[in-house]
């Protein structure tokens, strides 16, 4: 089964989960693991989270050189150009 939570950009990259999403290098899941359900939903064994989910390029804060969203969103992206905004 399939949600989205926001429908596909045009030309836009698409993640999906996997099965073990704690070894997805795409899955920023912090100091904390996601636990499988026997109904094959997840469980996150802590009170405060916060996942990202990262292009095909990775993430690398010393290729940001700005964090104004007016300059991002000239330059139309924040890292690569398939990270678009």
């Amino acid at each position: 089964m399939e949600y989205k939570v926001y429908s596909s950009k045009p030309r836009g990259e698409e993640w999906y989960m996997s099965n073990n999403p704690n070894s997805d290098p795409r899955f920023h899941l912090g100091s904390f693991n996601l636990v499988r359900n026997e109904d094959g939903s997840f469980k996150v064994t802590s009170t405060e989270i916060r996942l990202g989910v990262y292009t095909s390029t990775g993430y690398d804060q010393n290729k940001i050189a700005a964090l104004d969203q007016g300059k991002l969103t000239q330059k139309g992206s924040m890292q690569n150009p398939n990270d678009n905004i």
